[in-house]
């Protein structure tokens, strides 16, 4: 246990970091300590006194806290024979300061992070940077990090919110995380990823992958299930992981996409953004594409991943599709949803896509050729 001197009315007290108070002999124990709302100390005597001292607290840049007192440093909590354990209970700090469970208090304060992903606290006066890497397999907001002189254990931070979307990046996928309690925030450093997020094909749901300044390549994996809309518009849906008072409540994500009709040889390719095909951020989707002639024209059907538990569904991409031949141009008409789309795919066409036999026939062409590269496609 450490013992760490204070002044309170031109006396020094000790505070034990079991959570009691003796007097400048360090033998008799006279109270107990705690913090308030303000991350004040609060020390009840057992005569019955309560005093209130103003401290200051900060991370240095080892990751260790340190309290001060009038510009005086007390304390750091570290040490591999007293190793401080810090967790989030209604995304409030709480600091056990020599890791034995004894004793706990709480450090209010507002969190943030800067675009590097590093994590940003401030408390009273005092901001910090906490040096650590933001890594979950189950959609949490959840930063790790460790005392720089040990190592040994990581401390980790789940935080408790929603997810949402930037709205204001139209050609990106870019998420925040929204505190419970919107007072908790930096408005300066809201708690955006540092990187854009992507599509994990294999799963068919969200990933966000960055290289941490000090830990390398880390990765957020989201879990829960997509739909792909007559629109075009990708809506995930983020499972609700609750571990006590931590977690990720559930979410949805609208991404506003794209279909370039230029995926024959992967995945289906989906560009974030309304007209923005060629430009915007590209989504790759997992599944299978099956094309077959039918008595209206070409049906396409795209069987994928629907949740990360397994289902797969299939879903209609077009129906009643047509290739035309218009004045030099091949344009593509499809219907889905009871709308009929045109789409010029003049410049996706190369030339061994033309065919003798078999194939589409394009309507209106004097030459009579056919496609061949838009059947039997696996995606």
């Amino acid at each position: 246990m450490k013992r760490i001197p204070i002044q309170s009315d031109q006396k020094t007290s000790f505070l034990i970091t079991d959570g009691t108070v003796t007097d400048s002999t360090q033998v008799n124990v006279v109270g107990r300590w705690s913090t308030n709302d303000q991350a004040q100390i609060v020390v009840k005597l057992d005569s019955g006194d309560t005093s209130t001292l103003d401290v200051a607290w900060a991370f240095n840049d080892k990751n260790q806290l340190v309290l001060s007192q009038d510009g005086v440093e007390l304390v750091t909590f570290a040490g591999a024979d007293a190793q401080p354990r810090f967790y989030l209970d209604k995304n409030i700090l709480q600091v056990d300061p020599d890791g034995d469970g004894d004793f706990e208090f709480a450090l209010p304060g507002i969190w943030g992070l800067d675009e590097d992903g590093t994590l940003l606290l401030t408390i009273g006066e005092s901001t910090s940077r906490l040096d650590g890497f933001i890594e979950d397999s189950r959609s949490r907001f959840r930063f790790r990090f460790f005392d720089q002189d040990t190592e040994v254990l990581a401390n980790t931070l789940v935080f408790t919110g929603t997810w949402e979307r930037l709205e204001d990046e139209d050609h990106k996928l870019v998420l925040r995380f929204r505190l419970d309690d919107a007072d908790l925030e930096n408005a300066d450093h809201p708690l955006v990823l540092p990187g854009e997020v992507k599509v994990d094909p294999k799963r068919n749901h969200l990933l966000f992958t960055y290289q941490s300044t000090s830990y390398g390549s880390r990765s957020l994996a989201f879990q829960g299930s997509l739909v792909i809309k007559p629109d075009w518009t990708l809506s995930f849906t983020i499972r609700d992981f609750l571990d006590g008072t931590t977690g990720v409540r559930k979410s949805r994500i609208d991404v506003a996409t794209t279909f370039d009709w230029d995926a024959v040889q992967g995945g289906l390719e989906l560009f974030v953004g309304r007209e923005t095909a060629g430009t915007g951020q590209k989504l790759q989707l997992g599944g299978k594409l099956q094309a077959r002639i039918g008595t209206k024209g070409l049906d396409w059907t795209f069987s994928y991943l629907k949740d990360t538990t397994g289902a797969k569904p299939v879903v209609t991409l077009a129906t009643a599709a047509r290739f035309t031949w218009d004045n030099g141009a091949i344009l593509l008409s499809y219907q889905r949803a009871g709308q009929t789309t045109r789409v010029d795919i003049t410049a996706k066409v190369k030339t061994k896509d033309f065919v003798v036999e078999g194939g589409v026939a394009l309507i209106n062409d004097p030459s009579g050729r056919r496609l061949g590269g838009f059947l039997g496609v696996r995606w």
